[in-house]
């Protein structure tokens, strides 16, 4: 499957917009979004020291075939607050979404933005691509994180420990399952149309 060398579709909501990462007019702007070092503590990216460093990243993503990357834009300031990344692929005759990465600015936590992105990149992943389950992951001393993916509907599937480079020491890590059927069910419950 060739899911992934596609470009991602522009997914509009009411608070943010998802379209394709652009390097060139995205990576200033995202470089000063994430200067706090504790926005990389928990993730499997190295902090960026420089914007040339930033767009080296970034390319990186978008050059992996197996990866689509969106920026997260907010409606209103046309301001870049976040990423996502998703891995799509088959999976003994099934598409999955065997990862999601989310990355959300400081200046945009608990006002609905990464909610949002997640109900849009979940939309499409179940409606438009037929996915059926999502996967993610989140260091449990990550709080947000893992407390966000269960209210969104996933399930925690496991834990085991690995070593978390970023701050150098092992630590477990959860492993989460959103399935197309429990997303439908949400969506079902809260009102929304298929």
């Amino acid at each position: 499957m060739k899911l992934a060398s596609k470009k991602p579709p522009v997914l509009k909501g009411k608070t943010v917009t998802l379209r394709p990462l652009d390097v060139s007019k995205d990576a200033a702007g995202w470089f000063e979004e994430m200067r706090d070092a504790d926005l990389w503590r928990w993730t499997d990216d190295v902090q960026p020291k420089s914007v040339e460093d930033l767009k080296a990243q970034l390319k990186g993503w978008l050059e992996n075939p197996e990866l689509l990357v969106w920026a997260i834009e907010d409606n209103e300031t046309r301001r870049l607050v976040g990423t996502v990344r998703v891995e799509p692929r088959e999976d003994e005759g099934r598409v999955i979404i065997a990862d999601q990465t989310n990355q959300i600015a400081r200046s945009v936590w608990r006002k609905g933005h990464h909610r949002e992105a997640c109900q849009l990149v979940f939309d499409w992943a179940f409606k438009t691509v037929a996915a059926d389950e999502i996967r993610t992951k989140a260091w449990a001393p990550n709080d947000n994180a893992w407390r966000s993916m269960e209210s969104l509907g996933f399930q925690k599937i496991r834990e085991a420990h690995y070593m978390n480079n970023t701050v150098g020491v092992p630590m477990p890590m959860r492993h989460y399952v959103l399935t197309k059927k429990t997303w439908m069910e949400q969506q079902k419950r809260a009102g929304v149309r298929k």
